[in-house]
């Protein structure tokens, strides 16, 4: 363990809100005195395999994608139909946020690069044998896998994604993600690590780039074309202890 607890990004006890311990109450099955150990221990398994800072600030308790204005709009349309991609949904709690919501499983996919993520998120909410959501692992830079996904869905969350990738290989991504809408009505949302002044920093020993509103619609404009609106603002979240700046976006396929 003080491997994990040397960590900048490890917090040890998980705080909980009522509104996150009625999910594990409601959607796991645990009384509410399990959560904090249950959410504590699955959590310990995977971080010290990836110790990320969403696993060591337990940021995944968050749902961020409810947490972004579009999603009563999401959730309806996936109720209604659409099909879903969350790309890199690590342990899948967008997924089962929306399936706790109403939204069909059979409508909803979820990938992540690392199947260890998948396996940890059953062991998180209890629901391997229940759930019928599709999970696939796979690299977005990986021909097979993503030409699976092209033409496929309605809808893609992209959370805490792109914002992996150096400035280059964001192209790449974007190229990639577009791909994936197949039609025009397609939304793609999320949010990423931001800032106001765009720079490319060194996180994990490996570059990635860090966007505002205006640098992140050149991008994604010269990368697409003009097919597209794009919606993104910057906004300001306590997040590893200081107040870090982050961009969330809407993107729709004219």
């Amino acid at each position: 363990m003080a491997m994990v607890e040397n960590n900048e990004f490890y917090v040890d006890v998980p705080c909980i809100d009522c509104t996150t311990r009625k999910f594990y109450s409601d959607y796991v099955g645990l009384v509410p005195d399990e959560v904090e150990t249950h959410v504590k221990r699955v959590r310990d398994k995977a971080y010290k395999i990836y110790p990320y800072p969403c696993l060591g600030q337990y940021s995944f308790n968050e749902f961020s994608l409810a947490m972004l204005p579009d999603y009563l709009e999401v959730l309806q349309r996936v109720k209604d139909g659409d099909k879903i991609l969350d790309l890199g949904c690590c342990l899948g709690q967008n997924i089962r946020k929306l399936v706790a919501d109403g939204a069909p499983p059979e409508n909803i996919v979820g990938t992540d690069l690392q199947q260890d993520f998948i396996n940890f998120g059953y062991e998180m909410y209890g629901d391997q044998e229940k759930l019928k959501v599709s999970f696939t692992a796979g690299d977005i830079f990986n021909e097979s896998f993503h030409q699976t996904l092209t033409g496929h869905f309605d809808i893609v969350f992209a959370g805490n994604f792109i914002h992996l990738f150096d400035y280059n290989d964001q192209k790449r991504v974007m190229r990639q993600i577009a791909k994936f809408i197949r039609e025009k009505g397609g939304m793609i949302l999320g949010q990423q690590l931001g800032s106001t002044k765009p720079k490319e920093i060194i996180w994990s020993g490996r570059g990635i780039y860090l966007h505002n509103q205006e640098s992140f619609k050149q991008m994604w404009d010269e990368v697409n074309g003009k097919e597209w609106s794009l919606d993104a603002s910057l906004y300001q979240l306590e997040w590893a202890n200081s107040q870090t700046e982050f961009l969330r976006f809407v993107i729709r396929k004219l």
